[in-house]
């Protein structure tokens, strides 16, 4: 399978990287670009290009700005942007969520380790195991990735909220946390537009809004 990309031309996924432990193999060889968004769940890869900028990056920006200084502020865990390979092969898993976060019981458990690269001067560049909250911000090449694929994987990950967030649309933004239960991840009611994690603690909402003439999102917490 060849697929084209913006930024890396045209990427060849060989006919052989067909289960968990084949696509790491490609992934972490010479022949991928470091810095690719590549992922695998259950049996498909899927090869991610230039992401929209107002309906995603702009999106990311505000779950980082709010998330990681409550995680520090209030010494909760640690909190990682997109660029993080989370990798659970129990779940088969290998992909690179928009946004991780570890709580501080989980760290000292152990539920999650880091894993060096090939590369002699790495140190860590995957997470394997289960992380607490996992974020997907919604493209229009991951729909399936994100509102199923990776709904049942996360949840065999052992993973406790999924937050599910989709602001293509120039309307209201679909922000959704899922919450584990005995059956499945299910979506947290919302009240009065806001999302309570359990996670973190708290009650959350995100809300667009104009900065200077374009899109913008901030993520409020109560």
């Amino acid at each position: 399978m060849v697929v084209k990309t913006q930024a890396h031309g045209p990427i060849e996924v060989p006919e052989w990287v067909v289960d968990f432990d084949s696509f790491g193999e490609w992934r972490f060889s010479d022949d991928v670009p470091e810095k690719l968004k590549a992922h695998y769940v259950r049996g498909r890869v899927w090869v991610e290009d230039m992401e929209e900028i107002f309906s995603h990056n702009k999106v990311k920006v505000a779950i980082t700005s709010a998330l990681d200084a409550i995680a520090r502020t209030e010494n909760l865990g640690t909190y990682f942007q997109d660029g993080v390979l989370l990798s659970n092969e129990a779940a088969d898993v290998r992909n690179e969520p928009d946004a991780i976060f570890v709580s501080a019981e989980s760290l000292k458990a152990r539920r999650v380790t880091f894993k060096a690269g090939r590369r002699s001067s790495s140190h860590a560049t995957m997470l394997v195991g289960s992380p607490d909250l996992v974020v997907e911000v919604v493209s229009p090449s991951s729909v399936d990735k994100d509102y199923e694929y990776l709904l049942a994987a996360y949840f065999d990950a052992g993973i406790r909220e999924y937050w599910l967030i989709d602001a293509r649309k120039a309307g209201a933004i679909a922000f959704t946390i899922h919450r584990r239960t005995s059956k499945g991840f299910a979506p947290v009611r919302v009240v009065r537009g806001w999302s309570n994690s359990d996670v973190f603690g708290r009650s959350f909402r995100l809300v667009r809004r104009e900065q200077f003439g374009l899109a913008d999102y901030v993520l409020e917490s109560k």
